[in-house]
């Protein structure tokens, strides 16, 4: 009764990826190190992914975007909570407790 695995990919009729979860190692990004991470992705396939949620040891992160570095981010960390806001114009809002 229970299906168990390190990823699952959804995909559409095309054999498209439409939704993903995976576990993520830990890497190091730019100098930054990032904990081993559960991400789910929904994913339109002409934009890529336009939700994302994850979580790892430092807290957990959502993702809505349109396609490009604009859109809504939340981040509840323990270094910082914040929302992020990017118009489609690239003016950017960050929204601290």
């Amino acid at each position: 009764p229970v299906l168990r695995g390190r990823a699952l990919e959804i995909v559409d009729s095309q054999g498209r990826p439409r939704a993903t979860i995976s576990v993520l190692p830990p890497t190091v990004v730019d100098s930054k190190r990032y904990p081993e991470t559960v991400l789910l992705r929904l994913i339109d396939p002409k934009i890529g992914p336009a939700v994302k949620i994850g979580v790892g040891s430092d807290g957990g992160a959502i993702g809505l975007t349109n396609g490009s570095d604009r859109g809504v981010q939340i981040f509840a960390h323990d270094s910082a909570n914040l929302v992020r806001i990017v118009d489609n114009a690239g003016r950017e809002r960050v929204i601290r407790p």
